[in-house]
């Protein structure tokens, strides 16, 4: 992928980021949590912008913390008693944008908090009243997982193609090179 594609996925990520957080400042102001969490995430999310802008941050820094940010902010969102069942939406979000990334580590990490805070959720809203466990909260709660796990693999087939279709187009140009190298030494040599 040349630099200007790299450049427009960055764009698109921060922005689809940016549009995340206001619905998650909303949520916050109108469920009533925290509301010292939301300037901090705003600061955060302002220094990313303006370090991307002038481009005074390195492209694989900068994607790392647009995910250290979007991990932060999902947990945030995941450990009210209010999401239980935002946390697939958020989750899903997370695991397709993210993938655009082509890093396998982040996808597990994905999927690894997803299941820390859906453990979560179901410990804070059912651990003082466990008859209200019944199948249909159980279903739900194997089919959101179901829904996630499914996204999860779906997304790793897809940045492993796009990584070993990367791999393939690197060896193909080098091989071109290296024939026109050769050819070059044949002419004039």
């Amino acid at each position: 992928m040349d630099q200007r594609s790299k450049a427009s996925l960055d764009v698109f990520v921060m922005s689809v980021v940016t549009v995340a957080y206001v619905g998650l400042t909303v949520e916050t102001f109108l469920l009533h949590w925290e509301n010292w969490v939301a300037p901090i995430l705003v600061i955060a999310l302002v220094c990313l912008w303006a370090a991307y802008i002038p481009r005074k941050i390195r492209q694989e820094d900068l994607r790392l913390l647009l995910f250290i940010y979007g991990m932060l902010a999902t947990f945030y969102h995941g450990a009210h008693k209010t999401s239980i069942f935002d946390v697939v939406v958020v989750a899903s979000l997370m695991l397709t944008v993210y993938s655009l990334f082509d890093k396998m580590y982040m996808l597990n990490m994905i999927l690894i908090e997803f299941t820390v805070i859906m453990l979560m959720q179901v410990y804070m809203n059912h651990s003082e009243d466990m008859s209200q466990v019944d199948a249909l909260l159980i279903s739900r709660i194997i089919l959101h997982s179901m829904a996630v796990i499914c996204i999860y693999l779906f997304c790793r087939l897809t940045v492993k193609k796009r990584i070993i279709r990367e791999e393939e187009l690197e060896q193909r140009e080098l091989a071109e090179a290296s024939d026109k190298y050769d050819m070059e030494d044949l002419v004039h040599g």
